[in-house]
């Protein structure tokens, strides 16, 4: 799916090698897998789920208070790199989807 593609093009293209690694080494802790095909696929899957719940008006408040709480958690230290991938995808694709309704 699109979403699910949104996450390969990201890593490859707009992370460099330490921050991908990052996001790798933070996944193989989460989702307890070694292979980092396996996280970087598991990524993508879990990032369609997080965008399926992202949209509408309970998605947009929802978008909201996850805002604050990333950045209060960035404050004090606790913020994670999966968490800010899933943001940084959220926003690129809601500018995607903003240019195609405008036809830009």
């Amino acid at each position: 799916t699109f979403h699910h593609e949104a996450v390969h093009k990201y890593l490859d293209v707009f992370t460099d090698e330490a921050e991908h690694a990052a996001i790798l080494h933070e996944g193989q802790k989460l989702f307890g897998v070694d292979d980092f095909v396996q996280v970087e696929e598991r990524l993508a899957e879990e990032f369609i789920k997080y965008a399926a719940g992202h949209t509408g008006i309970t998605g947009r408040l929802k978008t909201l208070f996850e805002k604050v709480l990333l950045r209060i958690k960035k404050y004090l230290g606790s913020g994670t790199k999966i968490e800010e991938l899933y943001k940084e995808l959220s926003k690129l694709g809601n500018a995607i989807h903003k240019d195609l309704i405008s036809g830009s």
